[in-house]
């Protein structure tokens, strides 16, 4: 009985010796949570994508561009006679100051339409990104347009569709 007594006890000491080692290991920590909130970003259409007034060949397939600047340079192909005023498109971006952009097509149309007759585009913009300083930031579009031989007279039109998050 004396044995069992004593063993009884010594389990009862490892025991307690147990529990009272994973006390003195406990710790605590805190952290903090912090949020950062940023204006939201937006996007305002400013200026249309112009390609002119144009003169299709009637021997070949040509192409139009205007560059994705402030100029809106226009470059007319072989065989092509571009005339009147041509603009590249203008979008105004704002948000956070400090902040970088992404610019994305946001499903423009790839083609122009007049009625049944279309001409195939190529939309390009200023920049895939923009830094954002707190005041609206310029993105300019400009574009490729495929004229066709013999291109049907009409006056052409389609959507450049924009998206602006940030990174």
């Amino acid at each position: 009985m004396n044995k069992l007594f004593n063993a009884i006890a010594a389990g009862s000491a490892v025991a307690a010796l147990g529990l009272g080692a994973s006390a003195a290991q406990a710790a605590d920590a805190t952290a903090t949570a912090t949020a950062e909130i940023l204006e939201q970003v937006t996007i305002v259409q400013a200026a249309d994508l112009d390609f002119g007034t144009i003169v299709p060949s009637t021997t070949a397939a040509s192409t139009v561009a205007i560059a994705a600047n402030a100029a809106g340079t226009r470059t007319c192909g072989a065989g092509l006679t571009c005339a009147g005023t041509n603009a590249s498109g203008q979008f105004n971006v704002t948000g956070s100051n400090g902040q970088t952009v992404d610019i994305t097509d946001n499903g423009s149309s790839a083609v122009l339409t007049s009625g049944g007759d279309t001409m195939g585009v190529a939309f390009n913009f200023s920049s895939a990104t923009l830094a954002m300083t707190g005041a609206a930031v310029p993105l300019y579009v400009g574009g490729t347009l495929n004229v066709g031989i013999s291109q049907p007279t009409g006056v052409y039109t389609g959507t450049i569709a924009v998206s602006a998050n940030y990174q």
